[in-house]
């Protein structure tokens, strides 16, 4: 089953698919897995062409199964799940070789419904996607209730970031919030490229992205205070 992987560094799933300097592609089994190829993209013109930046990618992973990103837009997502590939988000960037391993070992027991399906595309046994478990919208801006989850998990309700003494944890808080505002950053810029599709998104992801930097720019100027 051939998996791509979205990374800067060709050794983490570390980047946005479309921004991603390099789509690196392996093979996995239950026995093991082997490298296939790397695609260089550091030459892609990264600020416009959306088409062509997304073109190019969506072609070196056709024959995949499964890609593995830290973040997708919805235009990608769109156009990675209409070709029956199973994208994966990864929280934070980790090792490739770690990820391969976790297949492998889930390969040799029962794969879950999408695993299943992602096998059978890649063996040529057509499938529907609505006979079994759906997937998820992989578009970050249309998951509407999951911020105040995120703000608990994070620490970023109200007043909270006054609270947090030990700078190690303000470190943690700020690398998290770093983390989500480089998203709500991908999701303003993956929205406005789809207008007017998803038009009813745009205060919501608005909202958020100046909610989240908001966040962020306090943790900032606590983090600083700080070391002073």
């Amino acid at each position: 089953m051939k998996i791509a992987f979205a990374t800067q560094d060709k050794v983490h799933v570390d980047a946005h698919f479309g921004w991603a300097k390099n789509i690196v592609v392996y093979d996995v089994t239950t026995e093991g897995h082997k490298f296939i190829e790397v695609f260089d993209f550091s030459d892609t013109p990264q600020k416009h062409g959306n088409e062509e930046k997304l073109g190019r990618r969506i072609e070196v992973i056709r024959d995949c199964a499964v890609l593995c990103v830290a973040a997708i837009g919805g235009a990608g997502a769109a156009r990675v799940v209409a070709l029956k590939i199973h994208p994966i988000k990864v929280a934070q960037a980790e090792p490739i070789e770690v990820i391969l391993r976790r297949l492998q070992e889930v390969l040799k027991g029962t794969p879950p419904p999408w695993l299943r399906k992602a096998i059978k595309k890649d063996v040529g046994t057509p499938y529907d996607f609505a006979a079994d478990d759906e997937l998820p919208d992989s578009r970050a801006y249309c998951k509407e209730d999951d911020f105040a989850l995120r703000h608990k998990l994070l620490g970023t309700e109200t007043g909270r970031e006054g609270k947090i003494n030990d700078p190690e944890e303000k470190k943690a808080r700020l690398k998290k919030l770093n983390a989500l505002a480089v998203q709500a950053k991908m999701d303003l810029h993956d929205l406005s490229e789809e207008l007017p599709a998803s038009w009813e998104k745009i205060l919501i992801v608005a909202g958020r992205c100046h909610e989240i930097h908001a966040a962020l720019m306090e943790a900032r100027k606590s983090a600083g205070a700080a070391y002073k």
